[in-house]
């Protein structure tokens, strides 16, 4: 593999915050000898590049221009660098103007400009308008990897030099939406033994979410039954990034749901598999991937009856496997995307 020459020269990392994705991918760059700027990729409400269903997209695109625009020259004012990069490297670019790209290149004419997309361009996130400003771009979703022409990679994970104990057989923790609460109540009701299984909903009390969800039952929007509340399945406490880690780290398998619309490999599944834990996922694209091995990894669409066999069942990553799922390992990603 090409080595980058990589003394003290300098990186604009512009990511959103979203599960401090950026903290391990600042904090291995500055491992591998970069100087290291970062700055937080914005959600800018109104947003009318924004495609998914619900949000409401009131500014126009001149408006929404005019905005970003101004908050970046604000924030390159202050840059201690004065804008002058090597590498820019950018995960979606939510707010990011092509004007600002440009503005790189400016101050230096052998700018590596680089965008990752840890989002879906169809149907979600209008993210080509940026397209033609960057040198590369890469996609964790193999969808649009085809549709846009784009290098497809999966996203990175993590190693721990840590020892950890096994605490639980199974984990599963996410944000509710329908399919992945009924993806957790199916497994729920199938295994046995310490399990941490449970789907955040809000910050409300349990009274009041139970208020919330009969208001929904009776106006026939979609809620939660009343069972799932009292069953232990439902948490109103969120757990951090860091601690969603240990806990993927102690345990034997880990639950994976995907939103319908998106076939790429999620951040959780990714660090399972570099964990080595069994995955138990509702993406059945995962079997196009190198990496895949119905030892490991249990697709929820087959057969639901061997489920139980599948968690049993003794598991040890074959090392052509390992040499697979290590070239996503994150420094070796990063080599990907910038060398």
């Amino acid at each position: 593999m090409e080595h980058l020459q990589n003394s003290k020269k300098r990186v604009l990392l512009i990511a959103p915050t979203y599960m401090d994705l950026y903290e391990d991918i600042r904090s291995t760059l500055e491992q591998m000898g970069f100087n290291v700027t970062f700055y937080p990729d914005l959600r800018i409400k109104g947003d009318p590049y924004n495609k998914a269903s619900g949000v409401k997209t009131h500014l126009s695109i001149q408006n929404f221009t005019t905005k970003i625009e101004n908050i970046w020259n604000e924030i390159m004012i202050n840059d201690m660098y004065d804008g002058v990069y090597d590498y820019l490297l950018v995960i979606d670019g939510l707010s990011v103007p092509c004007s600002l790209i440009n503005r790189l290149r400016e101050k230096n004419a052998n700018l590596l400009a680089c965008n990752y997309l840890y989002d879906r361009v169809k149907g979600v996130y209008e993210l080509e308008r940026n397209f033609p400003y960057f040198d590369r771009i890469f996609t964790f979703d193999q969808s649009d990897s085809k549709e846009y022409g784009l290098s497809f990679l999966p996203i990175y994970w993590m190693p721990s030099n840590e020892r950890h104990h096994i605490i639980y057989n199974v984990f599963g923790f996410g944000a509710y939406d329908s399919i992945r609460l009924n993806v957790f109540r199916h497994i729920k009701k199938i295994i046995r033994g310490d399990n941490f299984i449970k789907v955040y909903y809000s910050k409300d009390k349990k009274i009041t979410m139970i208020i919330k969800n009969i208001v929904k039952l009776l106006t026939k929007k979609q809620h939660i039954p009343i069972s799932d509340l009292y069953s232990g399945l439902i948490t109103n406490k969120t757990i951090s990034p860091n601690e969603f880690r240990q806990m993927i780290l102690s345990s034997n398998a880990v639950i994976d749901t995907n939103h319908p619309y998106q076939d790429g490999l999620t951040a959780r599944f990714m660090w399972a598999l570099g964990a080595e834990k069994k995955i138990v996922t509702t993406n059945s694209s995962v079997r196009s991937y190198s990496f895949y091995s119905k030892e490991q990894i249990f697709i929820i669409e087959d057969n639901w009856s061997d489920l139980s066999s599948f968690l049993n069942s003794h598991f040890v990553m074959s090392p052509e496997i390992r040499n697979e799922v290590l070239k996503y390992r994150i420094d070796n990603w990063l080599h990907t995307i910038l060398s």
